[in-house]
């Protein structure tokens, strides 16, 4: 009898240090034959303005960020085959999202220098 493996989860904003640790658990991820979950926090911040301005709708944000996370996705899959990634967009702060994905995910204890990810 098999048990199917934790996912490796890691968030992503799009920052050059988000893509490191993507990278990273890519890695992990394709070493441990495990799941890959990619996380991202949706949270709007309104700032009024005493002049009317360009309001884009919010379903157009999260469809836009949506669309970024699933392109995401598909270029690791073809980059890693056989490797399953899924993706969360979640509402909220980062921190509670990244945490809240994080109970069904591998525990993993690292510290992370920018840098080139090496093998």
């Amino acid at each position: 009898m098999s048990t199917r493996p934790a996912p490796i989860v890691v968030g992503y904003d799009g920052s050059p240090s988000s893509a490191d640790a993507v990278r990273w658990a890519t890695a992990e991820a394709t070493r441990d034959m495990a799941p890959l979950r990619i996380g991202e926090s949706f949270e709007l911040v309104v700032y009024s303005r005493p002049s009317p301005g360009h309001v884009v709708p919010l379903d157009a944000l999260r469809t836009t960020r949506e669309k970024g996370l699933s392109a995401l996705a598909e270029t690791l899959r073809l980059q890693n085959p056989g490797l399953e990634v899924d993706t969360v967009l979640a509402g909220g702060p980062a921190a509670e999202a990244l945490l809240e994905a994080a109970q069904q995910a591998r525990p993993r204890w690292w510290s992370y220098t920018p840098g080139p990810v090496r093998s």
